[in-house]
């Protein structure tokens, strides 16, 4: 009888772990959407209106929010864009374990869906020009 107990206990216990286990998951995807909506919320340009809003997006589109807050300080400084190291730097600070390889894919994926422009001679990164007729 009273292994049946411990059993129960077991089984409560490994169910609470698992609990808080997805709290901290569903925290840590809130603290990215939060990142992202602070980040892009006046970068209408951007075009976001085809992206989806799930679990698995929440850090890439973070991660665009951070580059551009990152590219937008430089032009603010007068500067043409970020390099990767400035925009390694910005990312790192909010997200120390993502690797740098992700990061690259992400900025590749970002120029690609028209996003971010990379200028080969001076090696920085930009933001698009807006298009005509767009939100600013």
């Amino acid at each position: 009888m009273f292994d049946c107990m411990n059993s129960i206990f077991s089984k409560i216990s490994q169910r609470r772990a698992a609990i808080a286990e997805q709290i901290a998951s569903l925290e840590e995807e809130d603290k990215l959407w939060e990142q992202t909506y602070r980040g892009l919320y006046f970068k209408r340009q951007l075009s976001l209106d085809q992206e989806r809003v799930e679990a698995r997006t929440a850090k890439k589109l973070a991660v665009l929010a951070m580059v551009s807050d990152e590219i937008e300080l430089k032009l603010q400084n007068k500067q043409s864009g970020a390099t990767l190291k400035q925009i390694r730097a910005r990312v790192e600070a909010f997200m120390p374990d993502l690797p740098e390889n992700t990061l690259r894919s992400y900025l590749s994926r970002f120029r690609a869906e028209g996003h971010l422009e990379h200028n080969e001679k001076n090696s920085r990164w930009m933001l698009p020009n807006p298009k005509e007729g767009a939100p600013e």
